[in-house]
């Protein structure tokens, strides 16, 4: 799924699990919540540093897995996603195949 965005790839990795309309609903709580929590967790670990975590759904039907780190040059800083995968259906992060440093989120 190169062409579709990533955060429709992952509203579209739960269908399967949830049904179209749940699905949505879904995505649409899970996602925000994971990269607030993910970006806390990146915060807290050193610059360079490649984290993960494993998030299950609350009705423990799927594992979303995420890998990310923080990079810091100079005063700025960059939280980057590195990948995203929904059970077995790995997301496909554009800046990466782009060969730019990943996905800032």
């Amino acid at each position: 799924m190169p062409d579709i965005p990533w955060r429709i790839q992952f509203e579209l990795a739960l269908i399967p699990v949830y049904g179209p309309e749940r699905a949505k609903r879904s995505a649409s709580v899970l996602l925000p919540a994971i990269l607030r929590d993910f970006r806390k967790m990146l915060t807290k670990n050193a610059p360079g540093v490649l984290v993960s975590e494993d998030y299950n759904t609350e009705d423990r039907l799927t594992v979303i897995h995420v890998t990310g780190e923080r990079l810091v040059k100079g005063r700025s800083e960059r939280l980057i996603l590195r990948s995203l995968r929904v059970g077995s259906a790995e997301i496909t992060l554009h800046q990466i195949i782009e060969g730019k440093a990943g996905e800032q989120i």
